[in-house]
């Protein structure tokens, strides 16, 4: 307000004293150098020297400069002592595990083949002598030896029965197995000619007799092999024996399978 008073009673005194802004409009004093409403420079600014935002922004890249060259400048992985350290560690191993192939796929390759030398029999000698010219009279033979009977091993009934038994059974022949067992336990249970046949006949691999043993005179040891489902049964029996009417036959059959 006083401003403005004061450019009144100038313009009153006479002569020009007022000066418009031209960013508001607002009258200022001639001599003014920023105006009183917005604060704009007046025709009447002069700078003595540069505003502090300026120099503000002049020092600004200065000072970044001035930062940047007194920072150490930090080395690179190439130019350390320690990168050139593992790269040589690395060459070396390299080179050792290509040298350790080499040796050993041609000393394998170097390795000698043994020969396989069939061996030729030796020519026979044959006479070249010339034959007689009269021929001998052959003499008279000696009389042959009369030849003896071969000495025959008393034959083990017992075993020999275990052994006419699981024959039959390995060839599904319930009948011929029955009719090695004792007659009163043939056509019963186990023993029974249709079961043995139903039974050996459904095998997916038929029975295979091992080895048959006798223990003592009335028992024998019979060890076979079948398969009636996924697993296989390796069997060992203990069969005993009975004599009825001269003829050995099957009492009793103790097995694991």
């Amino acid at each position: 307000m006083a401003d403005d008073r004061e450019a009144q009673t100038s313009a009153r005194a006479g002569g020009p004293q007022t000066l418009a802004c031209a960013a508001c409009g607002r009258s200022n004093r001639a001599t003014a150098m920023f105006c009183i409403g917005c604060a704009s420079r007046l025709p009447a600014f002069v700078a003595s020297g540069p505003s502090a935002l300026e120099t503000a922004r002049a020092l600004r890249p200065r000072a970044h400069a001035l930062e940047e060259s007194a920072a150490p400048r930090r080395a690179l992985p190439a130019e350390t002592a320690v990168f050139w350290l593992r790269l040589g560690l690395l060459v070396l191993a390299m080179t050792v595990g290509f040298m350790g192939w080499y040796v050993y796929v041609t000393r394998k390759a170097a390795a000698p083949v043994p020969a396989v030398t069939a061996a030729m029999p030796a020519p026979a000698a044959v006479s070249m002598s010339p034959a007689p010219r009269a021929a001998s009279m052959p003499e008279p033979a000696a009389p042959a030896a009369p030849e003896l009977p071969a000495a025959q091993a008393p034959a083990d009934a017992s075993v020999e029965a275990v052994a006419k038994f699981y024959r039959a059974l390995s060839l599904a022949d319930g009948e011929a197995a029955a009719a090695i067992v004792v007659p009163a336990k043939r056509g019963v249970g186990p023993f029974h000619e249709a079961n043995m046949s139903r039974f050996y006949r459904s095998l997916r691999e038929p029975l295979v007799v091992r080895s048959i043993r006798a223990i003592d005179e009335n028992r024998v040891e019979a060890r076979y092999r079948y398969r009636a489902t996924k697993t296989p049964c390796e069997g060992l029996a203990i069969v005993e024996t009975q004599s009825v009417r001269q003829q050995t036959l099957i009492r009793s059959i103790r097995a694991n399978c």
